[in-house]
């Protein structure tokens, strides 16, 4: 999940534990890791080799924790361990990244309980990071308006949509294809809709452009032909299958995806 972390940040973790007065429990021992969040939901463990490890997650969700909720739980470990060191695992900040603007970069979403009384909760947004790309920001504002009903729900997936929070791009008879926060394109089969799968890199193009048609707010991210782009051999570079009826070309998409360009090789 992470790289391994250095010696000297096990050590601060190690010598937190010892501050606490807490011997290392079961899950600890087995990764020989430490505790970052107890949480009210399934407890969160950061292993020696860089795993993050929700204990029991399935008891609580179906949907399998993601690389968001590691860096959300590395935030509340940093906090709650107090070794600020753990928040430099997470991703550096890239030139074209844009603040959040739930949490105003802190990572942190200000709220009120029942009493008055103000807390903090890691923000959802960003997942604690303070900023997100491009990207994140267009599909988290895409899901969020899918699974508050201000988007049509073009494939029928807004319960899926809800729970797993990513955007359906694409589907056909076997399954979706869908857009996660982090903009990586990954699928499920309609048998196993909590079981994700990271596509290659000419299906994620494909399905990039096919979500564009569906949403053109994702149109700047779909990739620009390169200079060493070959002509598509299926549809003469038109994006159309060659062959078929009128009525059928429409709906069938190339083996390109409609780009009408491959990458060499492919």
């Amino acid at each position: 999940m992470f790289p391994i972390p250095p010696n000297d940040l096990l050590d601060k973790l190690s010598k937190a534990r010892q501050e606490r007065g807490m011997e290392p429990d079961d899950i600890e021992r087995k990764f020989s890791g430490f505790i970052l969040d107890p949480g009210l939901g399934p407890a969160v463990y950061l292993a020696a080799d860089g795993r993050v490890v929700w204990d029991g997650w399935y008891e609580w969700t179906e949907a399998a924790p993601t690389i968001r909720n590691a860096y959300m739980s590395v935030v509340v470990g940093a906090s709650k361990t107090g070794v600020t060191d753990l928040l430099k695992l997470l991703p550096p900040r890239p030139p074209d990244a844009i603040d959040c603007s739930a949490c105003g970069t802190t990572g942190w979403t200000d709220l009120v309980d029942a009493d008055g009384k103000p807390f903090q909760i890691v923000c959802h947004k960003c997942a604690g990071l303070g900023w997100m790309t491009r990207l994140t920001g267009v599909v988290t504002e895409l899901v969020q308006a899918l699974v508050d009903g201000d988007l049509e729900d073009r494939f029928e997936q807004r319960e899926w949509a809800t729970k797993h929070r990513a955007l359906p791009i694409s589907a056909d008879m076997s399954g979706c294809f869908v857009l996660t926060l982090e903009g990586a394109v990954m699928s499920f089969a309609w048998d196993h809709p909590s079981e994700l799968r990271a596509e290659d890199e000419r299906i994620s193009r494909v399905m990039l452009y096919q979500g564009s048609l569906a949403y053109p707010a994702l149109r700047p991210f779909v990739p620009e032909r390169p200079g060493d782009a070959i002509e598509c051999a299926s549809c003469a570079g038109t994006g159309k299958c060659r062959d078929l009826p009128d009525e059928l070309a429409e709906s069938v998409v190339c083996y390109c995806g409609g780009l009408g360009w491959l990458r060499p090789g492919r």
